[in-house]
């Protein structure tokens, strides 16, 4: 297809050649005064001509080439539905409770390396009275005006 087509495109530009020889003889010989842009508008021409020339619809063995449709992947088949299995409630708090202990670990983990900022320590009035254990007692309603702001 493409041999065929490339051999129609040298035929064709071959003749090009001859023709513009000959064309330029006579050109030359008779009217030197005719404008460039007609003299190039010829071989413009005869390449158009060409190629519509060699194009598919001219080719006679285009016809005798067996063009394959394409099958599409067989899909597969979905594998039997399982049946759905249901924990206890035992067995749910369990797991609830690993998913919560690793999601601390992972967090604890991130805070050692230095990927998260720490949580500030909570202040509470009783952890405020731990801290400050003596002055605490001489005055805890004060303590207690500290700890609410």
């Amino acid at each position: 297809q493409i041999e065929e087509s490339e051999a129609l495109t040298r035929k064709s530009k071959r003749k090009l050649q001859l023709l513009g020889r000959s064309k330029a003889k006579k050109e030359s010989n008779t009217n030197d005064n005719l404008k460039d842009g007609v003299k190039e508008e010829q071989p413009k021409l005869m390449i158009s001509t060409c190629f519509d020339q060699a194009a598919l619809s001219y080719s006679k063995t285009a016809a005798l080439v067996q063009h394959i449709v394409p099958i599409g992947a067989p899909k597969r088949q979905r594998e039997a539905a399982q049946p759905t299995l249901y924990l206890t409630k035992k067995e749910l708090k369990r797991q609830r409770k690993l998913r919560r202990a690793e999601k601390q670990r992972e967090l604890q983990d991130m805070q050692a390396a230095g990927l998260v900022k720490a949580p500030e320590p909570k202040l509470t009035f009783q952890n405020f009275i731990r801290v400050l254990n003596e002055q605490a007692f001489l005055d805890p309603s004060q303590m207690e005006k500290k700890v609410a702001d």
